[in-house]
């Protein structure tokens, strides 16, 4: 039976008018104002303003399941260069709105549940990435069941995508063509033991297979000492053969005196560029623009960094990268953060991030770049 595309969104939308009129939706929201200033070499300097936020709507428990919606929007007050990245507007630099959620989660049987519909969701390779106006989406297909103490399985499919990495981010838009991804996860955890374990496996027919795991373990070394030691492996092949590994460690400490640090590598082989998903990826060094995948292949890439809560609302943090390339070419990054919590509803965030990027991997050319965001937020 062929089902009409609209069938989902519009059967949310009917249900949560009814509901509402039933007084029995809960709603939240946030507003964001969000600036961001791009410079490079090569260009001139490119300014935008946006505001939006989200508003979401969700039902009470009912037999066991619940349904929710969430709309998203984001709209220009001003830009200067209607050319430039639109990682705040759509792909076309124009404001919009977007049903970002539209779902049914619930409980099928014992432990087994359902999320099905358009979702915010965070897996390895594919993830929310709220680094802009508005968030990744998916349309997903899960079941998830925790009949086995402390693990997770998480089983189904991907087919569509929307937000700030999709190709056309005002709009769903499929994965894989028709195919979409098969996906299947394992979480583990043991919260005494400070150990927690992933493992995850996309299937994108006839286009790529990515498969990802890692372990952390965190150590109470005293009282107000902390360590955490983290491993991670990647495994990535396209149809036609290409392939790679990915691996990487971490290591952070958090301090007495409200300080931590971290540093991380990661290491990719094989004839294939590390990819990063349908998300930001997982990379332990990737940073505020530059990933492993910025290398190329044999690629490798270095970062750390240290954050400082000066106080109850004040946040500072800085991280330096380093990714390099086959012929040792290199490219560094420098991020500089500061997070301010105005009251229980509002915050501040400004992030400065000058970084190269490679224009030509091949011949080692690079190019010295400047991003500026600042976001204020507003939940309720």
């Amino acid at each position: 039976m062929k089902i009409n595309k609209l069938s989902l969104v519009a059967s949310s939308m009917i249900l949560s008018t009814t509901l509402l009129a039933e007084n029995t939706l809960s709603a939240e929201g946030n507003f964001r104002a969000g600036f961001i200033s791009d410079k490079a070499d090569s260009t001139s300097s490119t300014e935008t303003l946006s505001a939006g936020g989200t508003l979401s709507i969700v039902s009470k428990d009912y037999k066991g399941f619940k349904f929710g919606s969430t709309f998203s929007t984001t709209n220009s007050i001003f830009s200067m260069d209607k050319n430039s990245n639109a990682s705040f507007l759509s792909s076309q630099n124009e404001s919009f709105t977007l049903l970002s959620e539209a779902y049914v989660t619930g409980t099928l049987f014992g432990n087994t549940a359902m999320i099905v519909g358009r979702k915010f969701v965070d897996t390895p390779f594919a993830d929310t990435d709220d680094w802009g106006m508005i968030k990744n989406s998916f349309e997903v297909y899960l079941l998830q069941n925790s009949d086995i103490k402390n693990l997770t399985i998480t089983a189904g499919r991907v087919t569509e995508m929307a937000g700030v990495d999709a190709p056309i981010q005002d709009k769903f838009t499929k994965l894989n063509g028709s195919d979409g991804v098969n996906v299947i996860g394992l979480n583990y955890g043991l919260e005494d033991s400070g150990i927690e374990a992933q493992g995850w496996y996309y299937n994108a027919p006839d286009t790529i297979d990515l498969a990802y795991a890692d372990l952390s373990k965190t150590l109470t070394v005293s009282e107000d000492i902390e360590l955490s030691l983290s491993g991670q492996i990647a495994m990535q092949k396209l149809d036609s053969g290409d392939d790679n590994l990915i691996y990487g460690v971490e290591i952070a400490v958090s301090l007495p005196s409200n300080l931590s640090i971290f540093g991380a590598v990661n290491i990719a082989t094989g004839d294939l560029t590390a990819q990063n998903g349908f998300g930001g990826g997982p990379f332990y060094t990737s940073v505020e623009q530059n990933t492993i995948s910025c290398g190329g292949k044999e690629a490798k890439a270095f970062a750390g960094g240290v954050e400082y809560q000066l106080n109850e609302k004040l946040a500072l943090s800085a991280v330096g990268s380093l990714v390099t390339n086959i012929d040792d070419d290199s490219v560094d990054e420098v991020d500089l953060v500061g997070s301010y919590v105005i009251n229980d509803n509002a915050s501040f965030d400004l992030i400065f991030s000058q970084y190269g990027s490679f224009t030509d991997i091949s011949s080692g050319e690079t190019e010295d770049n400047t991003n500026i965001r600042a976001f204020l937020n507003y939940t309720f």
